[in-house]
Order: structure tokens, then sequence, then C-alpha cells
């Protein structure tokens, strides 16, 4: 349980990548399921949507002060299992490395187990977007008629698998590996059956040319490899041997995947470096932003960011290494790169009642906006100097960002919202897309002179991904004496067992503290 607790921080840490996708900044964003863009209120409309710096709530202050944090994180799923796998998978191995030693070692039940089921995990490693995206904010902003003015800080850690395709022999003659039975034919007729199902699956799975290859075997007959499979472990117990071919056949398909064209490697399994590149970055921003309208009821806004970037990165052997979580952020953090760049985000707003000199019905505003559009980069550190294999050195980019919200007061102390992004937004879990649809309500409590209780719900989902969870968020501010409060918590629609016991699959948690004068 605790190398599982380690590495699921380890994919809690090293998940979502900072401006990939949209994240819930502030209490009254995530309260109303992350919507903003046409509804963000004082020092949160310069993130939101900059053209919001224009627009002057009546009844509020010009000058606004704010401090406020928040997390957010969520699982993909099948997390906790891949997690669990892996881990059993890393103490496995190292039984079945102590016997691919030179000698007359021979595969037992346990050993082929290891080998099918690890190439299989691997493999699933590489290509189900399983993982966890986390995502924190820490900032204070400051608003003074159309200006606003704010330092915030956003941190993010980012894991993307590096698959080995070359060291996956289980036997390689004149080195080291597993001795397997030399003998085609089935030296126990009674498990004929079992050898049957085998043979099957190896066909089914057209592996047989590169499963001989993997074991060193001669033949490339699927009956004949079964028979050498089984004629490897035949001095287990039947169920012992029935448990293992089932394992094998349980994982072919999988395996097949991933030793595809394997006839072109030589090195050992035991050699594998299948790993996670893990990679850290903080980003500390100052920005300005200016509001205007225009023209009455149509408003444009932008601004302009000065972003400090720190980016590092390690490598972590999912077969080999042992190492805990202080060590990885130190070693990753031991190895960093410092650079500054500049962004710039637009925005623009419609109030159609402003807009027509009259109260249109349910005074709608629509406002779209568009961040980072100089897709800012900012460089990696490079390689160790002992660093032999592949690093990822390009640099690291924030691409752009585009989003469109609405809103509409039904009534005098409701606020409707509606956000979604009109692309698709790349995350740091390979082929792993955001593209959020956002839905929230504001209902005005109590809305006395001297004190306000505004209650909000909400609803946020990925559209780019079913299986990714939504999120019901609530959330309430007290205001009053120039002072405000706000909260709000989200949590997800499903839930995930973690050795046993079930978790939600998605949380989030976000509070602001706020001055008027």
């Amino acid at each position: 349980m605790k190398k599982l607790l380690t590495l699921l921080t380890t994919f809690c840490l090293t998940s979502s990548a900072f401006a990939m996708n949209w994240q819930m900044v502030g209490a009254r964003s995530m309260g109303m399921g992350g919507t903003g863009v046409a509804t963000a209120q004082g020092t949160y409309a310069q993130y939101y949507n900059p053209a919001l710096l224009a627009v002057h709530q009546e009844g509020q202050h010009d000058k606004q002060l704010s401090f406020g944090l928040g997390a957010q994180g969520e699982t993909t799923s099948g997390v906790y299992d891949m997690a669990k796998k892996l881990m059993d998978m890393s103490d496995r191995y190292k039984a079945l490395v102590a016997n691919m030693t030179p000698g007359t070692n021979l595969a037992n039940t346990e050993d082929l187990q290891t080998i099918f089921e690890g190439i299989s995990n691997i493999n699933d490693l590489l290509k189900n977007n399983t993982g966890v995206l986390f995502a924190a904010d820490l900032g204070a902003g400051f608003k003074s008629g159309n200006f606003g003015v704010s330092i915030r800080s956003l941190g993010s850690m980012a894991a993307a698998p590096v698959i080995d395709r070359n060291n996956i022999l289980v036997y390689n003659t004149g080195i080291s590996g597993l001795n397997f039975s030399t003998t085609t034919t089935l030296n126990n007729p009674s498990l004929s059956s079992l050898r049957d199902m085998l043979s099957t699956s190896i066909q089914n799975a057209n592996i047989a040319d590169d499963l001989q290859v993997v074991i060193g075997a001669s033949v490339n007959d699927p009956e004949k490899l079964a028979n050498i499979l089984i004629n490897t472990i035949d001095g287990a117990s039947v169920s012992d041997i029935k448990k293992t071919v089932d394992s094998m056949i349980n994982n072919m398909s999988n395996v097949a995947e991933f030793i595809n064209g394997v006839s072109a490697t030589s090195g050992l399994y035991s050699d594998n470096k299948t790993r996670v590149m893990a990679e850290m970055a903080a980003f500390s921003e100052a920005s300005l932003g200016y509001g205007l309208n225009i023209i009455p009821g149509i408003s444009l806004g932008a601004s302009v960011k000065v972003i400090e970037g720190t980016t590092a990165q390690t490598g972590i052997f999912i077969l080999q290494d042992d190492m805990g979580l202080g060590g990885i952020i130190k070693d990753a953090w031991s190895n960093k790169k410092f650079s500054t760049n500049w962004g710039l985000d637009l925005g623009a707003l419609v109030n159609f009642s402003d807009l027509f000199q009259g109260q249109v019905l349910f005074n709608p505003q629509i406002g779209i906006t568009a961040k980072n559009i100089n897709s800012p980069a900012f460089k990696r550190p490079e390689a160790p100097s002992d660093w032999t294999l592949p690093w990822n050195s390009d640099d690291y980019k924030l691409k752009p960002q585009i989003r469109a919200g609405a809103s509409i007061n039904p009534v005098k102390r409701i606020t409707v919202a509606v956000d979604v992004d009109l692309n698709k937004n790349e995350t740091t879990l390979k082929d792993y897309k955001s593209q959020q649809l956002a839905a929230g309500v504001e209902i005005l409590a109590m809305d006395d002179i001297m004190f306000k209780l505004p209650i909000r719900l909400g609803i946020n989902k990925n559209l780019a991904e079913s299986s990714a969870p939504m999120y019901f968020t609530a959330g309430f501010a007290t205001m009053g004496h120039n002072v405000g409060f706000e909260m709000a918590a989200a949590i997800g629609d499903g839930l995930e067992k973690v050795d046993g016991n079930n978790a939600p699959n998605a949380l989030g948690l976000s509070m602001n503290f706020t001055v008027a004068f």
C-alpha cells in the first residue's frame, strides 16, 4: 500500500500542465461549474475575460483587492488499478530478474505470468489515457476602474510514458536469461487441452514469429510454441499450470501489440528501460489588464503578462527504481531551467440591454476570450551528463485557448451562466484532450444593503473524453461591510477503488477573500 500511494502521489503531482486546459480559478467560478467568461467579477475578471474589467456592477465599490487559492484534481478511468498493477509488477519483476542470470535456471509459473502480464501492463501504459490531472493556483489581484493588476502562481508537474521496445527478450543465447524447454512435443499428454487453448490464442494473436524471438525458440509454429511454454513449467501442479496458461491467454493480444517487430531487437527484458518522464513546471505571472467600452453594450479588453517559468525533468524507471516521492522531486528539481517570456490575453463582451438601450428579456450577455494567443514558450533543462536515454528538450509551450460564455438573469436575484471551450486543449496525458462545457447558477439567498449571501451550483464536463468525470460543484459567499469571503467545492460523478475502498474520481476546492473600498 505504501508503494501504491507513492506512485499515485507521483502521478497526482505529475499530470496537468499549466494553461493546457482551463482551470476553475476563483470560488465564484468553481461554485458555478467553472463559468466566468460572461460573469466573472472584480479581480477575477482579468483571468476569465479582460473585457469584463470595463463592467461596473451597481452598488459595488470602484476598487477591490482579493487573495485566493484553489486546487482541483481528477482521475481518468482505472488509474488506481493501473498503479496497483505496476507496483505489483515491480515487485515480481525483481524475482524475474534474479532468475535471468547465466546458468540453467528454468522458467517457473510465476516467471511466465510476470513476462506476459508485465509486457501487457506496459502496453496498457502506452495506449491508455490513464492518469491523474492536478492543478493548483495561488494569487492576488487589484482592480481599480477599468484596470486590473494581478500576480498569480500556478504549479504543475507532467508525466508521460516512454516505452522501451528494444529490451524485451527473456532468453538470449550467450548472454543470460531464462532457459525454456527445447522440446516441441508435449511431455504430458494430459495437458493437451490447455496446449490447444494456448496454441489457438497464439495463432489468433498472430504472435508466433515474434514470440519465437522473445523466448529464444527454434520454431514459429503456434502448437509447438505452446508445447515449449507448457513443457517449461511441466513440474508445477496442474492448477498452477492452468493459472499460468489462463494468464498468458488473457494477455496475449496486448503482448502481441507490444512485441510486434521484436525480431529487430537484441536486449534483455531484465534491462528494460520503460519509464515515466516526470516533468515539473512552475509559472509566476504578473499581468496588467484593461477593459474599454467601445460603444454602449460592447466592451473589449486585453491583458499583458510577464511570465517567469521554471521547468524540471527526470526519468522514473517503473520496473527498476524504488525512488520515493521525495527523491523523485529532489532528483528532478536538481536539474531545472529558468526562463522568462510574455503572454497576451484578449476578450470581448456584449450586453444586449445596454446595446439596444433598453431592458432586453433576461438581460443576456455573451463573451469570448482567447488566452496566450502568442504561444509563449519556455526552455527545458538539458539532460544530465550521464543520461543516455531520450530526453524531452523541446520548448514548453503554453498554447492558445479560446472560450465563449453567456449569461442571463431570468429573475432579479438569479444568474445563469454557460461556458464552452471552442478548441480542444491538449493535456499532458497522451492523446487526452480537454474541451469543457460548464454551466452554473447563482442565487442571492439574501440581498440586504448590509449583507449578501449568494448560493451557487454548477456542473462541468469534458466533452472531448467520454471517460472523463463530470464535476458537480457548489459554493457560497458572505459579503458585508466591504469584506467578502467565498468558498466552493467540486466532486466527481463516480468512484475509484483504492485498496478496496471507494474514493471520488474528482475533487476540487477554492476560496478567496476580498476587500472593496
